[in-house]
């Protein structure tokens, strides 16, 4: 009983967070004149539909160019609440194809699960490696993370060690080694699931599929870490764009 009682203490001041985190970016995106390009929004969810067969979220977005009633984004984010659409936030450098897209399909994530899995229960390497399957940052690709893994300064990550937000954002070199670890996982998953003869696996049944798996049996992606940290992965992403 006290066990269920801390997790539910838990959960609820989560809730209270996070709630408070979206209703300051609705307040921020509701002042805002910055929009996000459209051309640069039709080519993001192009490439989100070439990778997983369709878009089906509908975020609010905003590209802001500075610090908005005290939200101040770098690069970009995503606010998520249990009863309204998730709140992409693009900040300057991220003002491109692969960030609008990298943050929309965090929202994919929440509409093909729910809120609470996606925020609760969804390791973050996979939710950050689903959103990395769309963006082509050459600092994340197979090649960086080969760099990376020759860095002695880099500490090297179990999938384990990056489950939690707050062991997987890392400043500097290690949070870029995290995020090209993350994409080159689920990389890595899904075709191996497509030469398996799963081929439906590579569109959006991907997505839950994936999610569910690293839910209930992470162990599955042991065979795809392990050739993401032996230098046996896929040339397929080693430079994508």
């Amino acid at each position: 009983m006290k066990i269920g009682a801390k997790l539910l203490a838990s959960i609820i001041a989560a809730s209270l967070v996070l709630n408070f985190s979206y209703l300051h970016a609705l307040a921020a995106v509701a002042i805002s004149q910055d929009v996000c390009a459209t051309h640069l929004v039709a080519a993001a969810e192009e490439r989100i539909a070439g990778r997983f067969e369709g878009v089906s979220s509908r975020p609010i977005r905003r590209c802001i160019s500075g610090n908005t009633l005290g939200l101040n984004v770098t690069y970009g984010t995503t606010r998520f609440s249990p009863l309204f659409p998730p709140i992409n936030i693009i900040g300057p450098a991220g003002n491109n194809v692969d960030v609008i897209a990298h943050e929309w399909v965090h929202s994919e994530v929440a509409f093909e699960t729910d809120f609470f899995t996606r925020n609760y229960s969804t390791p973050t390497w996979l939710d950050e490696g689903l959103a990395m399957q769309v963006d082509y940052r050459p600092e994340y690709s197979l090649s960086a993370l080969e760099e990376f893994s020759a860095n002695a300064e880099i500490v090297d990550a179990s999938l384990k060690d990056i489950s939690k937000p707050s062991k997987f954002f890392q400043a500097g070199e290690q949070g870029r080694y995290h995020y090209a670890l993350a994409r080159c996982v689920v990389s890595e998953k899904i075709k191996d699931l497509c030469s398996a003869g799963h081929s439906n696996l590579a569109g959006r049944e991907a997505i839950l599929y994936l999610v569910n798996e690293a839910i209930d049996n992470p162990a599955a992606f042991d065979a795809a870490y392990q050739s993401c940290v032996s230098g046996n992965a896929s040339s397929q992403i080693r430079n994508a764009r």
